[in-house]
């Protein structure tokens, strides 16, 4: 049996049955068939992996459907619970993110005199959060340490922010999901926006449920239960961003995983979100920003990209590929650009597994790209495959554009024919293609 923490390791390596059944209680009844609310793994408690929402999903008659493996497909005006992987579809269909935000329980006024912007930040992401129409801002409900005292919890201080961002917009029901414990807890706890119970009986399982239900984690300081809540991300694959200049437990994770949450969320060491993310709780208003972009971008759908670590390619890549790519929606990802300690060939097949689309430019027939083509056709990704015809290539070359030098499992598909010299008709291609993809059509 697996380490349940191990970062590398999946659900469905854990012999677990945590019993099955839905998460929660909504004013006494299940949760059942108009919100489903889970993670992209095999499931532990048998419970399907999709998660299905109608636009009556956050109304008064919420569902829990345990049966259901369809897609989900979301009107962006009703916000709901979803499979991050999911995305615009006909142009009436929108992902949907839940994002989790956690930590200290109560923000300590140390002697650095910094607990005064820590509250803020809580603050600001919280705004940060529901001002992005498809996210949903997840949370534990922890209101105060105790009686008697002012709240300093973060879930409350984002919430509260966040409740007063919506108010200016209407109804804050639908964008925020407070999640209590089963049994009456020995704190305070708010009730911001949806108040819905935890089945879980403890409260590791109940971190569990929140952790599950979330498609990125933020933390701020936090102890014991923030840990959890950062390990028990990682070990489900959860994108988990701990903010270390918070210090407490996210201070204590950035050092002890720096190089995976670095990779995680394509941080450089050399960047401006590093340097806030590190020492730049002073600065709260370009912290926040960056928080919410960093998270913005690694939630996008990717989109794998193989092709020749030259130059030429390179340009190729930067000015017509990834431009294109972003334009629909797309996070482009190449393997030399993977920043992840550790054998390359297994964050390649890692990061094409997880990607939504795959393109593969064949102008040279690189080994490499040719086994990644391979790889993706046979994990079912929808594929661009792209290629520079011999004028662009010179006499000097194999003509590429010549059928009988390219493989029959390629003839059949459709391609994109370019000449670099026309970089511009092959963005447009690209872009052409890969909306096709991110809309369903």
């Amino acid at each position: 049996m697996h380490d349940l923490l191990s970062p590398r390791t999946h659900i469905h390596d854990i012999s677990l049955d945590l019993s099955p059944g839905p998460f929660l209680y909504d004013n006494g009844q299940f949760l059942t068939e108009k919100l489903t609310i889970l993670y992209p793994l095999p499931n532990v408690m048998n419970i399907p992996k999709s998660k299905k929402l109608s636009t009556e999903a956050l109304g008064k008659n919420h569902n829990f459907d345990t049966n259901s493996s369809e897609p989900a497909r979301t009107d962006p005006k009703s916000i709901g619970l979803h499979n991050k992987r999911n995305t615009q579809a006909e142009g009436s269909t929108a992902s949907v993110h839940v994002i989790l935000i956690a930590g200290s329980k109560k923000i300590r006024k140390d002697s650095d005199g910094y607990w005064k912007e820590k509250m803020e930040l809580a603050k600001a992401i919280g705004i940060g959060i529901v001002s992005k129409d498809n996210w949903i801002l997840l949370n534990g409900g922890a209101f105060k340490d105790s009686p008697g005292e002012d709240s300093t919890a973060v879930d409350y201080l984002a919430c509260e922010a966040a409740k007063e961002e919506l108010e200016k917009r209407g109804s804050i029901d639908d964008r925020i999901i407070t999640v209590h414990p089963f049994e009456e807890s020995p704190r305070p706890l708010h009730e911001i926006g949806k108040v819905v119970k935890s089945k879980r009986a403890t409260s590791a399982l109940r971190r569990f449920d929140l952790v599950a239900k979330a498609d990125a984690i933020i933390t701020i300081e936090g102890g014991k239960g923030t840990k959890d809540m950062i390990e028990l991300a990682m070990a489900l694959g959860k994108p988990v961003l701990p903010i270390r200049c918070t210090d407490g437990t996210s201070e204590e994770a950035w050092k002890n995983y720096e190089d995976e949450i670095m990779g995680e969320f394509g941080i450089e060491k050399e960047s401006d979100d590093y340097d806030l993310l590190t020492k730049g709780l002073e600065q709260t208003s370009q912290l926040s920003e960056s928080v919410i972009e960093i998270i913005n971008k690694r939630l996008r759908p990717n989109c794998f990209v193989a092709m020749s670590f030259d130059e030429e390619s390179r340009e190729i890549y930067d000015n017509a590929i990834a431009p294109a790519l972003k334009s629909s929606g797309f996070n482009p990802v190449r393997a030399d650009y993977i920043a992840k300690v550790g054998n390359i060939l297994d964050h390649m097949i890692e990061s094409i597994r997880n990607s939504s689309a795959f393109l593969a430019d064949i102008s040279r027939f690189n080994p490499n790209v040719m086994y990644e083509l391979g790889m993706a056709e046979s994990l079912g990704k929808p594929v661009i495959i792209i290629y520079e015809n011999a004028d662009a290539i010179g006499s000097d070359q194999m003509k590429y554009d010549d059928r009988s030098n390219i493989p029959i499992d390629i003839i059949i598909k459709r391609r994109i024919n370019y000449n670099r010299k026309k970089i511009d008709i092959l963005k447009d291609e690209i872009s052409k293609f890969s909306s096709s993809i991110s809309s369903g059509s």
